[in-house]
């Protein structure tokens, strides 16, 4: 008796223990998801102004730093829609 009582009580605190970890879970994935969306805006207005900088200038260093801009913001806008794209959302067109 004894034996089943502590296993009962150990199943108990498992069971509990795996409820709070799956709140946890949830609560993360979503401050994640949320983190990932804001992300998109300022992506936005770097690859914005660096465009409209690397139109408006014609010295050749200036224009390559602009096309790095560019080029890694690009990287970073994929790799946010990876992300979203793992949370079961679009990039919003």
């Amino acid at each position: 008796m004894k034996a089943k009582s502590v296993l009962n009580g150990s199943t108990r605190e498992s069971d509990s223990l795996s409820g709070e970890m799956d709140r946890t879970k949830i609560k993360v994935l979503l401050q994640a998801s949320e983190l990932i969306q804001e992300l998109g805006t300022p992506l936005n207005v770097l690859s914005g102004r660096a465009e409209f900088l690397l139109n408006a200038t014609q010295e050749e260093q200036t224009r390559r730093g602009l096309k790095t801009i560019l080029e890694q913001a690009e990287r970073l806008t994929q790799m946010r829609a990876q992300l979203l794209e793992c949370f079961g959302r679009t990039l919003p067109r």
